[in-house]
């Protein structure tokens, strides 16, 4: 995860993991600072995770938690600063923007000043104009969330960031106590329909998984300190409605365990948890309705698989998670569902030039079946990856990812400069969508780039994904990682697309 910390998590903390799971139980725990590296994407056998991995505890009855603790954190704040680019030179082809020599984000621009960046496209969409803001410098993998009341959240690791401009400008919100001391730890956010805001995380490092509510935009926050006890790792949170959440994590850092909420967030109790054993590369939640399938992506190298959680069913194993037919990626799954039900994938496939493109599944029957797109046309060269999707109003998705004009099937190995862009069409129920792609920023990073156990280093920079979202308006917002030279220093950037 944070580039600064580059051994990996999950090889140091496997003992510490086995004797976690074996002691820990409900309640909270004493927190001490650690760090590391992101979590790593693993294949279906635990072999490039970890040299040795003990196996993890079967979660054969669920423990609650009783009692949630309510946390009063100090306000103080730093407003992130508006950063101008230079203007996005259009490409006419499908042949992505190639950067010759990297360099620093040029500075030329009087600061406050929004750039423009030109899309490229292939018909339909439409035009955008980008302005991009630094969120912060704490944290990598940014998370994104729109509330209701148009309020943005952005969790990076053991960081969240606020904006109540419509991401113009950018506050630290205060952690919940239990969360200040970690250094690097995964986490995930989420708010409701009524805007109380959601945050999950493990403790101390790859320890236990703790999930928080907050009803005045993070300033104060409620927890259940032990959803599931450490070692934990990757953990996601989603609010069905604004009394029954879920949160998934992988126990014994490899078996996904699902947890439910009927209180509002206050306290959770594991209900289900999957047959596998290793494979923890898990991706967001979506759902139809409080009763219906949650559905959570899980990449098993190289295909997406679907576990389909039953909410109400009690200590109950769930079978293999079903594929999809749609290739996984090199950072962490995705999965979106627009306001039509319709739930989409994206993956990352091979092209015609030798390196990868990015193609897009569908599915119109509660993730039972899933078509796959015709690959996005602008990457039919060079080399695409990091893939995220969004889906608002029927039709409409975005993909965020990043892309360099070289092509290579392995963005670890590729010494060469990448852009940051954003895919978009408002017709992807159609069988040949058209898609508008945007350069969001034409240098984030000059390197290889790469999300497991085996990447250390510079090529670490970006965590596990970058993230999109589409809000109840069909805004736009897109955050990644930049880091044009080995230099600077990471930052969280954020756009509105439109």
């Amino acid at each position: 995860m944070l580039t600064d910390m580059m051994l990996d998590r999950r090889a140091l903390l496997i003992g510490v993991a086995v004797v976690a799971i074996a002691g820990c139980s409900g309640g909270g725990a004493t927190i001490g600072a650690s760090g590391g590296p992101a979590p790593s994407t693993a294949t279906a056998t635990p072999g490039p995770r970890a040299s040795a991995v003990a196996s993890p505890s079967t979660v054969a009855s669920p423990s609650t938690v009783a009692s949630p603790s309510t946390v009063a954190s100090p306000s103080p704040s730093v407003t992130a600063t508006s950063v101008a680019t230079t203007t996005a030179t259009p490409v006419v082809t499908a042949t992505p923007v190639a950067h010759a020599t990297p360099t620093a984000t040029p500075t030329a621009t009087p600061a406050g000043a929004t750039p423009t960046a030109t899309p490229t496209a292939t018909g339909g969409g439409s035009s955008a104009t980008v302005s991009m803001v630094v969120v912060g410098t704490k944290g990598n993998e940014p998370i994104l969330s729109a509330a209701p009341d148009g309020t943005l959240y952005i969790a990076a690791l053991s960081n969240v960031y606020r904006s109540t401009d419509t991401g113009a400008t950018w506050t630290a919100v205060p952690n919940p106590t239990i969360a200040t001391t970690v250094l690097a730890s995964d986490s995930s956010i989420a708010v409701d329909a009524k805007n109380r805001l959601y945050y999950s995380f493990d403790y101390p490092y790859a320890g236990t998984t703790a999930a928080c509510t907050s009803d005045d935009r993070g300033a104060t926050w409620a927890c259940d300190n032990a959803v599931a006890p450490g070692g934990t790792d990757r953990m996601w949170i989603y609010p069905a409605s604004p009394t029954l959440s879920f949160v998934t994590t992988n126990e014994g850092l490899y078996q996904t365990v699902f947890a439910t909420s009927t209180d509002g967030g206050a306290t959770y109790t594991p209900t289900q948890f999957t047959s596998s054993v290793a494979a923890p590369t898990t991706g967001p939640m979506v759902s139809m309705n409080a009763n219906s399938f949650v559905l959570q992506p899980v990449d098993m190298h190289p295909g997406l698989y679907l576990y389909r959680y039953l909410p109400g069913t009690t200590t109950t194993q769930l079978a293999d998670a079903k594929p999809t037919g749609i290739n996984g990626g090199n950072a962490l799954p995705s999965i979106a569902m627009g306001r039509d039900s319709a739930v989409y994938l994206v993956g990352e496939t091979p092209n015609a030039a030798g390196g990868l493109a990015l193609t897009v599944g569908r599915s119109t029957d509660n993730g039972g079946t899933f078509k796959a797109l015709p690959p996005i046309p602008q990457t039919a060269t060079g080399t695409a990856t990091f893939s995220w999707v969004a889906a608002g109003a029927p039709g409409h998705i975005a993909v965020v990812f990043y892309q360099s004009a070289t092509s290579a099937l392995d963005p670890t190995t590729m010494n060469v400069p990448w852009s940051a862009k954003l895919a978009e069409t408002y017709d992807a129920g159609d069988a040949f969508p058209q898609w508008t792609v945007t350069t969001l920023e034409p240098l984030t990073h000059a390197g290889g780039l790469c999300a497991n156990a085996g990447c250390t280093g510079d090529s670490r920079y970006s965590g596990d994904l970058i993230n999109v979202v589409i809000d109840a308006n069909d805004h736009v917002d897109a955050t990644w990682m930049d880091e044009p030279t080995p230099a600077l220093k990471p930052t969280i950037r954020f756009s509105r697309v439109h």
